[in-house]
């Protein structure tokens, strides 16, 4: 009989395998509501809940967009991937309440090649900001050189106009208010 290679069995499966569909994901504390979707692991609403608008609703800093102009706000992807390829999450949604509480986010892609993109996102009651932390690991047997990607953009929301987006300088706001 012919010698024959024999194939290594695959040790990881492909999120695009799984067909799943985009979802969003909640996060809400004291100081923000922060909407995510699954589709490129990204933000799609970062409203400040004590700055408000004239009209009476809260400062969101994320301009609204499209996968084909923009990839996202901090939308994660590696090489040749998509910016909005779907990632699994970890829950659907995460509520801090408790003074000094901090709770963690966590989304992961597999690719068809092997590579374990996951990101993490953590939160905390008493901050407007959150840590973001990137991990691409290697789950097949081959050699993949990688060049991990967050995209930041289409930019922060410049007016009450949801596609209006640009880079602002520092601003101050006193009251709720911009001044």
């Amino acid at each position: 009989t012919p010698n024959r290679a024999v194939a290594r069995p695959t040790t990881y499966v492909p999120t695009a395998e799984l067909n799943l569909t985009a979802k969003s994901v909640t996060v809400e504390t004291p100081l923000v509501k922060v909407i995510f979707t699954t589709s490129g692991a990204r933000v799609t609403n970062w409203e400040l809940k004590k700055y408000r608008l004239d009209n009476g609703d809260p400062v969101d800093l994320v301009a609204a967009h499209t996968p084909e102009t923009a990839p996202g706000f901090l939308a994660a992807a590696v090489d040749a991937e998509p910016y909005d390829a779907v990632f699994e999450v970890d829950k659907e949604r995460l509520e801090l309440s408790q003074p000094g509480a901090s709770g963690t986010l966590t989304f992961k892609q597999v690719t068809n090649t092997g590579l374990q993109v996951q990101k993490e996102i953590t939160f905390y009651t008493g901050r407007y900001d959150a840590d973001v932390r990137l991990t691409v690991r290697n789950l097949s047997d081959q050699d993949n050189p990688v060049q991990p990607r967050i995209a930041w953009g289409p930019g922060l929301r410049d007016e009450r106009r949801a596609h209006a987006a640009a880079v602002q300088p520092p601003t101050l706001w006193l009251d709720g208010k911009r001044v």
